[in-house]
């Protein structure tokens, strides 16, 4: 009798033991999941702001150029008034 009770006392605990262990790994897992859609919408804002960061420096070059054009423009226009 006394024996069967700690057979299934210990039973009882293997089983506790894995149902925490599978809440454990289920939870885990939820959190994983969380994390790496936070983690991707980090890398997606990122690549937002770079793609933005390319689109001003593109337009600063092109706005850039354009001033050494008219620049340029400018200073022939005072050499030949001279």
């Amino acid at each position: 009798m006394e024996k069967d009770i700690k057979i299934f006392c210990i039973q009882h605990l293997i089983f506790l033991r894995m149902l925490i262990y599978k809440k454990l790994t289920i939870l885990s897992i939820k959190i994983t999941i969380k994390l790496k859609f936070q983690i991707m919408f980090c890398i997606f804002k990122l690549t937002e702001l770079l793609f933005l960061f390319e689109k001003i420096k593109k337009s600063w070059k092109k706005y850039f150029f354009q001033l050494c054009i008219l620049e340029l423009m400018n200073k022939n226009q005072l050499k030949q008034e001279k």
